[in-house]
């Protein structure tokens, strides 16, 4: 969903470190190095299952998601309607439910991080 909301952002201001490389192994471990010990990360499955349509779900998320709903915020009516269809295609292009009229299941996966202060 982040890199579909992104692409109707402007570009962060130059020298901004992007909030979305958290989920890079990399980057984790390079910004946590200077204040912590025993980094630890691991690839995490998340499911997200929805008794709902693709459609749907998109439409709950761009409810109720914080992020989507900043995005939303800073666009104009057609740039919102033009959001909003692109989100709703990811879910509909991604739901792996076999019954999509009211279910949405999504598989993804998220860096998961432990790591202990000095």
């Amino acid at each position: 969903m982040s890199a579909v909301v992104g692409r109707y952002l402007p570009p962060p201001p130059q020298g901004t470190i992007s909030p979305f490389l958290w989920g890079e192994e990399t980057t984790v471990r390079d910004r946590l190095k200077p204040g912590f010990d025993a980094v630890e990360t691991s690839v995490v499955a998340v499911r997200w299952e929805l008794q709902r349509s693709a459609a749907g779900s998109a439409e709950f998320f761009a409810k109720n998601a914080g992020p989507i709903q900043l995005a939303l915020g800073r666009l104009d009516a057609p740039k919102q309607a033009a959001l909003l269809h692109d989100l709703e295609q990811l879910w509909i292009d991604n739901n792996l439910a076999t019954n999509g009229e009211n279910h949405t299941l999504i598989s993804n996966e998220c860096l998961e991080t432990l790591a202990m202060r000095r």
